[in-house]
């Protein structure tokens, strides 16, 4: 039996904080930029799920740098 990573399932509290703070940045950056979240899926060429799990909590890291690449554009 392999040994289990308990911080695969639940982050710290500290980096859990912190992707809550990246992900209401990227919404803020998009909303000054007035872009909607199928512009910035376009951009990026993914789905507005991605963009929108981007800005929650739910969404990964890959999709927060391609997000935050798309707005550099």
């Amino acid at each position: 039996m392999t040994a289990r990573n308990t911080l695969t399932e639940v982050p710290p509290y500290a980096v859990e904080g912190a992707i809550k703070r990246l992900g209401q940045n990227l919404r803020t950056a998009r909303l000054r930029r007035n872009l909607t979240i199928q512009e910035v899926a376009d951009r990026i060429g993914t789905g507005m799920r991605a963009v929108a799990d981007a800005e929650k909590v739910e969404g990964d890291d890959r999709h927060r740098r391609l997000y935050g690449s798309a707005l550099d554009l």
